[in-house]
């Protein structure tokens, strides 16, 4: 069973958000994958810190994507919806800099298989579908910078 079910992901007014969380959702299912095939030991801590540092870039250019346009068309919430980007960014790069310090699976995994699901799930429901509805009235797009 996936970690992320993408047709659980609430759809936004923008195409271009849609594919970036479901690209997000595929990711989060192959660092999942990997995570278990590294617990029976059929995987590389080298292999596994590859995709996490896939997945933190990925993350950073959408969240950067959707800074520019928020910016580019002055959308009046930007400064909250930058900050939950920054909080989230600050604790992926600290879950993850944890696991390449101690190699200790368990937070990482706790992480990535509940708390950043459960925080992407509240977050596209609830700012991204807003800031997305902005984005729509305003014609915009948003693209990875990657």
């Amino acid at each position: 069973m996936p970690v992320v079910d993408k047709s659980s992901i609430c759809v936004v007014e923008v195409d271009s958000m849609n594919r970036i969380h479901y690209e997000e959702a595929d990711m989060l299912n192959e660092l999942d994958e990997l995570m278990q095939a590294h617990e029976a030991g059929n995987t590389s801590d080298d292999a596994l810190d590859a995709k996490l540092d896939e997945f933190l870039q990925h993350m950073t250019a959408h969240f950067r994507g959707e800074e520019v346009q928020m910016q580019a068309i002055n959308f009046p919430p930007y400064p909250i919806h930058k900050s939950e980007h920054d909080a989230q960014i600050a604790l992926a790069n600290e879950k993850i800099d944890a696991w390449k310090q101690s190699r200790e699976l368990e937070p990482l995994a706790a992480y990535l298989r509940i708390e950043l699901p459960q925080w992407l799930d509240q977050h596209i429901a609830t700012m991204d579908k807003v800031t997305a509805r902005f984005f729509a009235m305003n014609g915009k797009e948003v693209s990875l910078d990657l």
